[in-house]
């Protein structure tokens, strides 16, 4: 899939130096600093931008190469096409946003410059009820009109979403509708989750009374004494067991 919508993928880079103390947000790249590149490229997808962070390391074919792990590539191995024009798969989206989301230390500022990208566009068009750090993109060339976008979804339990679309009529609706569904779809399984296993906790948590001591019963004259204090306590013991646990099946039952 071809696409302008790597500029995550290239500040990742340049984050990670961040982490590593090899240079500062501040940081002048060919005289700009580099926070005005990195909210540039992320929420503005400005190509000259990108080109100038390109130039910075070396080469397009370098900028590859070295973002090749995030997505989980071996470099060296990679299919010739990941080095032809801007070429992705989904499946190398993905793995490039669970590194991201798995590893927010060591990309800082990249996540939260995501979410103010397209406050009102793409995933998040429709979508205002939870935080969406996404990086959109489009391209058009020859017969075919891409548009993309990739992004963590901070729902209860976040997930990780991408879509990329060829030539797909009202590719935008498309995009839009897509993320509500997977947030709706999302918070009703984990409240199916989170339902169904509050019986599982709550007999896990419970906390039963221990076991009196047992003293032994001395032979002869003393033994009817030391029997009747004896018998007294298990049944004020069971007694009190046998309330915990009728209360414990009535509390599951309205569960």
């Amino acid at each position: 899939f071809p696409t302008r919508r790597s500029s995550d993928l290239l500040n990742m880079i340049y984050c990670e130096k961040i982490a590593n103390g090899e240079m500062q947000l501040d940081t002048p790249i060919f005289g700009i600093p580099y926070e005005t590149l990195l909210r540039g490229t992320i929420i503005d997808s400005n190509n000259d931008y990108a080109k100038t962070l390109w130039d910075k390391l070396g080469s397009y074919r370098l900028y590859r190469e070295m973002i090749a792990p995030y997505m989980g590539e071996d470099p060296q191995t990679v299919s010739w096409k990941f080095y032809e024009n801007n070429f992705f798969t989904a499946r190398q989206m993905i793995t490039c946003l669970r590194t991201l989301y798995e590893n927010p230390d060591r990309f800082p500022y990249l996540i939260d410059t995501m979410k103010e990208a397209e406050p009102n566009n793409y995933f998040h068009r429709d979508e205002h009820r939870f935080e969406v750090a996404h990086k959109y993109g489009y391209n058009n060339e020859s017969y075919h009109y891409y548009v993309a976008d990739s992004g963590i979804f901070y729902t209860t339990e976040p997930f990780l979403l991408v879509v990329l679309t060829d030539n797909t009529p009202q590719a935008f609706d498309v995009l839009a509708q897509y993320a509500v569904l997977m947030c709706d779809y999302t918070e009703y399984t984990a409240s199916a989750r989170i339902r169904d296993a509050a019986p599982e906790r709550a007999v896990a948590e419970l906390t039963l009374p221990s076991a009196p001591t047992v003293p032994s019963a001395e032979k002869g004259e003393n033994a009817m004494a030391a029997d009747a204090p004896l018998l007294d306590m298990d049944l004020t013991t069971f007694a009190r067991l046998a309330g915990i646990l009728a209360l414990t099946v009535i509390g599951l039952g309205l569960c």
